[in-house]
């Protein structure tokens, strides 16, 4: 056991080997001056930037992103390090692979690869496609915010706009929801899934709102101050966790591309050279999987073996199904050379499932 709150040169705190929510090359962290660790992660204290750290004990500082950069080329991956200082001396409690946006996933991905620490394949399947979907997801039109009323600010927690009616609560409701709560807690889970973005009256960028949002993709503004939530509630809310700003209402919007991503390009320049079909906009001799029935269960999931079954001896296949990883499959297990997207899907997300299942199915073939 050791001692952040010992005295004068004690304390704790959360490091990042790269910024969670950029992906940006830099560490990215928080400490607290005369605390223990679950003052940090807790969400109820708010700590300084680690930038504090460097200020008031700049050798312990300096040793810390020592042992960050040997832990992040040990273990190939980005590191989330929780450490205590005690009278001056460093320790580190734990690390492990961090959770991190979205953006941040495919930066870091990109940029892991080309440092040579893990290779192309590898980079590819550390982001999901629906981490893809996220990044890809609309964000504010540019004079949007210009006249908004603005309603909240805090720590931009996870990029991202999504808008919604404010509740407490939105484990098991319907419709747009934005879960806005004083702090978040591993109870809170469900009703973090079902929200479209989360807003917090604590905590700041390494709180349980916080990490936990990332993991899931949701735009989320957290430390907006006591009592703000409350007036909140019950009131349609757009949540800009990139800005870290909630306005009144439901803004406008605007496409994002791929070139607008950092490193978006480069990991789907590296799905094209994975993946044995192309996705297109148009091909002849399409078949619609939406035109029949049987390719999907009564749940919504796909068929294998129906999917199968209809796209054999296919040139092109377009279809809902084919942005599950069971339709993917199927395209390659029937060597369909061609994918057309239909209304609404993106061509990255598709072209990287595509690629993952390739790179799933020479894992096995070589095991």
């Amino acid at each position: 056991m050791v001692f952040g709150n010992l005295d004068g040169e004690s304390g704790t705190g959360v490091l990042f080997t790269r910024d969670p929510l950029t992906g940006a090359p830099r560490p990215y962290g928080e400490w607290l001056p005369r605390g223990q660790g679950e003052d940090v992660v807790s969400g109820t204290h708010d700590c300084l930037p680690l930038s504090a750290l460097a200020d008031q004990l700049p050798g312990v500082h300096d040793r810390l992103l020592d042992a960050a950069a040997l832990l992040e080329r040990e273990h190939g991956d980005v590191q989330d390090i929780e450490f205590t200082v005690e009278q001056g001396r460093l320790y580190l409690l734990q690390t492990r692979a961090a959770k991190r946006s979205p953006a941040a996933a495919v930066r870091t991905a990109v940029d892991l690869a080309e440092e040579g620490a893990i290779d192309r394949e590898q980079a590819l399947c550390r982001v999901s496609v629906e981490q893809l979907l996220t990044v890809l997801a609309p964000r504010l039109a540019g004079d949007a915010a210009a006249t908004a009323e603005v309603v909240a600010r805090g720590v931009p927690a996870c990029p991202g706009v999504a808008a919604g009616v404010a509740v407490d609560d939105a484990d098991g409701r319907d419709g747009d929801l934005v879960l806005v709560r004083p702090t978040t807690s591993p109870e809170d889970v469900a009703g973090m899934i079902a929200a479209r973005a989360v807003v917090t009256e604590r905590g700041g960028s390494t709180s349980h709102a916080a990490v936990v949002s990332r993991a899931l993709g949701r735009p989320s503004v957290v430390g907006v101050g006591e009592g703000v939530t409350e007036g909140l509630l019950g009131r349609e809310v757009t949540v800009d966790g990139s800005d870290g700003v909630v306005y009144a209402g439901r803004l406008p919007t605007e496409e994002v591309r791929p070139q607008d991503v950092p490193g978006l390009e480069r990991l789907l320049e590296w799905a094209r050279e994975v993946s044995p079909a192309d996705v297109v906009d148009d091909a002849p001799d399409v078949v619609d999987l939406d035109a029949g029935d049987g390719v999907v269960d009564a749940e919504g999931a796909a068929d294998p073996a129906a999917l199968a079954e209809r796209l054999r001896g296919a040139r092109a296949a377009r279809g809902a199904a084919l942005a599950s990883a069971a339709g993917a499959r199927a395209v390659l297990d029937a060597g369909v050379p061609v994918v057309v997207r239909r209304a609404g899907q993106p061509a990255a997300a598709l072209l990287l499932r595509l690629a993952q299942q390739q790179i799933a199915r020479r894992r096995e073939r070589g095991a």
